[in-house]
């Protein structure tokens, strides 16, 4: 019976702790400012990996609970913007499918429609749009033939509506 409670703990424990952003979160981070933005992911426990200033569109990495051993993460999160803040497009990719559907399932709640979807080489692509907010969904099979498996990984893009419908065009 000990060892029973021993592992529901350790089971919440991780669930607790895996990519700890809610919706409301991301679409906040999306119009948040570079120093506010890298503040908030720190303050919730996100690394910064990488950045890179570009001619025309600039972009910043974190990850969440990455291990150096292998360099895997359970989560990345990039944004990418212009200069001026004119175009700010907030991608995470998750690797919990439960936290790919509670997002997903978030996404209808607030009314939004599904616009678009596709499918590519082994996934498929959904594209919600709300007022101000399009979501981009993606779920697909990773192969990893140097240790001869796959995994499922999961991404969500954020566009502000008004610069998707000018890209899509």
């Amino acid at each position: 019976m000990k060892y029973f409670f021993l592992v529901t703990a350790v089971l919440i424990n991780i669930n607790i702790f895996s990519q700890n952003l809610s919706l409301n979160e991301i679409i906040s981070l999306r119009k948040k400012n570079l120093a506010d933005f890298e503040e908030y992911l720190n303050s919730r426990g996100w690394k910064f990996e990488s950045s890179e200033k570009g001619k025309l569109v600039n972009s910043i990495s974190f990850t969440f609970n990455k291990r150096e051993i292998n360099n895997r993460a359970e989560s990345f999160i990039d944004l990418k913007f212009k200069s001026d803040y004119s175009l700010v497009i907030l991608n995470i990719q998750i690797s919990n499918q439960t936290k790919y559907n509670e997002y997903l399932t978030k996404v209808k709640s607030k009314g939004c429609k599904l616009i678009d979807s596709e499918i590519t080489n082994d996934g498929i692509i959904k594209i919600y749009q709300g007022p101000d907010t399009t979501f981009r969904f993606e779920a697909s099979k990773a192969e990893n033939e140097s240790l001869n498996s796959s995994a499922y990984i999961y991404f969500l893009t954020l566009f502000d509506t008004k610069d998707y419908n000018k890209i899509r065009k």
